[in-house]
């Protein structure tokens, strides 16, 4: 009977509050749509090439994505992928693949992440790098191939039909990937690093211009690096990879616990959850962190000893974790003390020395950098506590603070609103609706270890911050003991269909959580198949910001409304008024109060700006305007608009260069 508590919940919440009224029903009607036509290409395939329908619909998503994303793109991270699996395998030796591709890639993050201030990254470099390492590799790399080839036929044709329905919905979360970049902290923050290290070749390390500029790195320092090989943006290739790894890794792990019919739901329930495919849209940490989070679980579940190997894989990995968010600590720890208790009476002091040295070494860069040039190694929190040399306006939304129950679960699933910028059901269903598999696979032997932890991580996630995101990699480490669970304790037919009826729930409501789904966004991209045109829709900045480059690549832009501080791939050419910028954040308040526009003006003589990009929510500001007055308007895109500024005298410090350490400081 517990086993059906939750979904007793959902099904009395979907009533009990309405959610009808959140179901965003021409985009779930899309979804249908989408899904029928490409069963029915990827069906009309398999006569033809004679294969099984999950692989005429996996080779259907892998072909569509090349065609959006780009052949360069997606070479280039397969080639990041063999690299790192290279890598990895010299590390902790054979193991499973998509393992041994984070922990190769937790080792060149590390690498690259102490050498960003330095002059160094160049395309030529890590192409070279990387090609000898693959060349080093190669009969591991084929054979390895090979494996996949021989698992991909065997577990498709034990469960042909579940196998179809999973990679269906994989390939909804995929779509997400076709879109180009327009999220708002990838446009603030994440593609900063990428630019830098493709346009100057080394991190400028400037937190005065952008506040979160030391933050821990490694998911925006594995967008760079294709970016880098690619010569082109390649952020849909890179979240492609992680989500490929997320549905990987949750195989793997449900492996350990459930049959193989069962791994394949496991692995559509994780696909299903509407942030999901939400991450798959952006550069946020929680993407790869969930693949880190499983691979860790996966080391920690699958070692008998405290071998050099195993310490060594979970301390890159967790390493890993650490250099993408200090708030993964929540992962982190629980599963540390598994793996010590697990392997309890095993450990030596080198081995334990050794451990706590990788994992300083694949996390440490940021936080040693941002103590070096700050004062505080966690730059920008804490930055009062610590006497941080910098300003640093941290907002702090008490919209995420707000108090919080029992009925957290609850709340999550059909208020989702109060904690994630989406919609209600944002969440989706299966964290409520398998909450009595939960207490199960709490009170069962074999998943207990694993549970707990998850249920640590996102106990300590959710309560620190009162925010859906930051415990989602925790959520997801309960999908593979709830699957279990269900197959272990319901009739196949049962949980077939507790399953299904979830991962439905789950799909419907997936635009929900992403902005750009919301308003059809997929629909849109299959319809004009142009980058330009969609940016140009989602985020006029951008657009705008082309249009500078094309007149002049070494303008310096000052974006005027502090809704929109998009600068960051400008490579630090870009300048904003918003709290990333304390500076001109002070400057900017004093300006609006200054009618005559003569403040504004100081501000555009400051940074040398040749540019000023203005948003809609500045109409209203007079002293902008004025300031304006003797500009050009060159462009207006939406609500936007472009002004060439008169050339100003000179200041007598370039802003530009006073704000880049890694230049001035680091530079012998």
């Amino acid at each position: 009977m517990l086993l059906w508590l939750g979904p007793i919940l959902v099904a009395t919440g979907l009533f009990t509050e309405r959610m009808w009224r959140s179901l965003p029903a021409t985009r779930a009607l899309e979804t249908l749509l989408i899904s029928v036509l490409f069963l029915g290409i990827a069906a009309a395939s398999r006569r033809l090439l004679r294969v099984t329908l999950a692989t005429s619909l996996a080779c259907l998503f892998a072909i569509i994505l090349v065609w959006f994303v780009g052949v360069l793109p997606i070479l280039s991270v397969l080639l990041l992928c063999a690299a790192a699996f290279s890598v990895g395998d010299w590390i902790i030796g054979e193991c499973d693949i998509p393992s041994t591709i984070i922990a190769g890639l937790c080792v060149i993050c590390a690498i690259v992440g102490w050498l960003l201030p330095f002059p160094v990254h160049y395309r030529f470099v890590y192409f070279s790098f990387f090609l000898i390492v693959v060349a080093l590799k190669r009969k591991r790399l084929m054979a390895a191939v090979r494996d996949i080839s021989t698992a991909w036929r065997s577990t498709v044709s034990e469960a042909p039909h579940t196998a179809a329905f999973a990679i269906l919905i994989v390939g909804f979360a995929s779509a997400v990937c076709w879109l180009p970049t327009v999220q708002f902290d990838d446009l603030a923050y994440h593609l900063g690093l990428p630019a830098q290290l493709s346009e100057l070749h080394y991190y400028r390390m400037d937190v005065q211009s952008q506040v979160w500029a030391l933050a821990p790195w490694s998911g925006d320092i594995a967008q760079a690096l294709t970016q880098l090989l690619a010569g082109t943006e390649s952020r849909g290739a890179v979240d492609a990879v992680w989500l490929l790894l997320v549905c990987v890794l949750t195989w793997s792990l449900t492996g350990l616990y459930a049959t193989r019919r069962w791994q394949w739901f496991a692995v559509a329930l994780a696909a299903s959850q509407p942030l999901t495919a939400s991450l798959c849209g952006g550069m946020q940490a929680e993407l790869p962190a969930t693949a880190a989070a499983l691979a860790l679980a996966f080391t920690v579940a699958r070692s008998e000893a405290a071998t050099w190997r195993n310490a060594a894989a979970f301390a890159f990995i967790a390493g890993f974790l650490l250099a993408l968010k200090i708030g993964f600590i929540a992962i982190v720890l629980p599963l540390a003390i598994w793996f010590i208790w697990r392997c309890r009476g095993g450990w030596s002091l080198r081995v334990i020395v050794g451990a706590i040295l990788s994992m300083l070494f694949a996390c440490g860069s940021s936080y040693a950098y941002a103590m070096l040039v700050t004062g505080d190694p966690f730059f920008p929190l804490f930055s009062d506590a610590l006497h941080a040399r910098f300003p640093a306006d941290v907002m702090s939304d008490p919209h995420w603070l707000a108090p919080f129950d029992a009925s957290i679960l609850w709340q999550l699933t059909f208020h989702t609103e109060k904690f994630f910028e989406g919609w209600n059901g944002a969440a989706g269903f299966s964290m409520l609706g398998l909450i009595g598999a939960a207490v199960i696979a709490l009170c069962s032997r074999s998943t207990r270890a694993l549970t707990a932890c998850a249920v640590l991580a996102f106990i300590a996630a959710i309560s620190t911050v009162h925010y859906f995101r930051y415990a989602y990699p925790a959520l997801m480490l309960l999908t593979p003991a709830t699957t279990a669970v269900v197959a272990r304790y319901a009739s196949a037919r049962n949980a077939a269909i507790l399953l299904s009826c979830l991962i439905v729930l789950n799909v419907a409501f997936q635009s929900c959580a992403n902005w750009t789904l919301h308003v059809g966004g997929i629909k849109h991209r299959l319809i004009h198949r142009n980058d330009v045109a969609e940016i140009d829709r989602y985020a006029p900045p951008r657009g705008l910001v082309r249009a500078v480059r094309e007149r002049d690549p070494n303008s310096i832009v000052l974006f005027c409304s502090p809704e929109e501080p998009f600068g960051a791939e400008l490579a630090g050419r870009g300048f904003t008024v918003s709290h990333y910028d304390p500076e001109l954040e002070h400057a900017r308040l004093l300006a609006d109060a200054d009618s005559t526009g003569v403040a504004w003006r100081d501000i555009f003589g400051r940074t040398q700006a040749n540019y000023a990009i203005v948003s809609h929510t500045s109409d209203d500001n007079a002293a902008l305007k004025s300031a304006l007055s003797d500009a050009q308007l060159v462009l207006t895109i939406g609500s936007d608009q472009l002004w060439q500024l008169p050339a100003s005298e000179q200041t007598s410090v370039d802003l530009v260069r006073a704000r880049d350490f890694a230049r001035e400081k680091s530079w012998p």
